[in-house]
């Protein structure tokens, strides 16, 4: 009676054994999955929370952005500040990465020139003259063409903006590329068709308030409806802000380079449907009370 009692004993103990063991064993296979499952969860999270973030600020519209000749720093306060009018519930700062005593540290960017040397490019000048006019543009866009117009960047990391260096516009290195734009429905007001391409340099810099520097050009060719842009990286991003709104095209984003089986297929496209024009989802430039984008030349 006394060995039945101690084998159930042992049975029941060998049992409580196997079945800790066997928790353990699948707990040791699956805690690496669950814990991944976990982090994906988490980082999901953030990354939807930062989805939903760049959401808010491509949403928010600054109704008027006007800097003729205005340090860059101060351009960057007032745009957070009409940032702050408009969310006043999301904290957002900046921090400007300076040379000044009392700025954030200074971070270095490498910047590859003409040369394939790396020029280390470390502070933005805060004072550095800002002239930019624009109605009604998203506020990503607008502190994305202020800090072009600056040779900087910016990063977001939550509510703060870091704007770090791209380095110095007047560097030898500073690259310039050809650019082919084709805006079908496009027509300059003083273009007549034969007379070759015209410069619409005078045109972009009055609706932008912007300035060109030496060597940059924007030619328009009536003939072929056809814009060719050559000039710094971020003078070329101004062109287009100003060309995007006018051409219409139906695409996400306007692309830089159209191969011309696809110019030729949304050409025809166009032109047999004709639609009517829609409010652009990119910023919308100031023009003349005259201008017609849709005037035939």
């Amino acid at each position: 009676m006394g060995t039945q009692q101690k084998a159930r004993g042992w049975n029941r103990k060998g049992t409580f054994l196997v079945i800790l063991a066997t928790a353990i064993l699948v707990g040791w296979l699956l805690l690496p999955g669950l814990f991944d499952v976990l982090d994906h969860r988490k980082r999901a999270f953030e990354l939807e929370s930062e989805r939903l973030e760049n959401h808010v600020l491509k949403e928010i519209l600054i109704s008027k952005v006007e800097f003729s000749e205005q340090p860059f720093g101060e351009c960057l306060q007032e745009l957070f500040e009409q940032l702050r009018e408009i969310d006043p519930y999301g904290p957002w700062s900046f921090s400007l990465m300076d040379s000044q005593p009392e700025g954030a540290k200074i971070r270095k960017r490498v910047i590859p020139p003409l040369d394939d040397e790396k020029i280390e490019i470390e502070w933005v000048d805060p004072r550095h003259p800002i002239s930019l006019k624009l109605e009604s543009v998203p506020f990503m866009e607008a502190l994305r063409y202020t800090c072009a117009l600056a040779s900087a960047i910016y990063e977001r990391d939550g509510f703060e903006f870091k704007i770090l260096p791209l380095g110095d516009r007047g560097a030898t290195w500073r690259q310039t590329r050809k650019v082919e734009i084709h805006p079908v429905f496009y027509r300059s007001p003083a273009v007549q068709s034969g007379n070759g391409p015209q410069d619409l340099r005078g045109e972009i810099a009055s609706g932008l308030g912007m300035e060109f520097f030496e060597g940059d050009r924007v030619d328009y060719f009536p003939d072929e409806n056809r814009v060719e842009a050559e000039a710094g990286e971020d003078t070329l991003e101004l062109i287009e802000l100003y060309l995007t709104p006018i051409c219409y095209i139906p695409e996400p984003t306007f692309r830089r380079v159209i191969d011309d089986r696809s110019y030729e297929f949304w050409s025809f496209i166009l032109e047999k449907i004709r639609p009517s024009p829609v409010i652009p989802v990119s910023p919308s430039p100031v023009l003349s009370e005259s201008f017609d984008p849709f005037a035939q030349p």
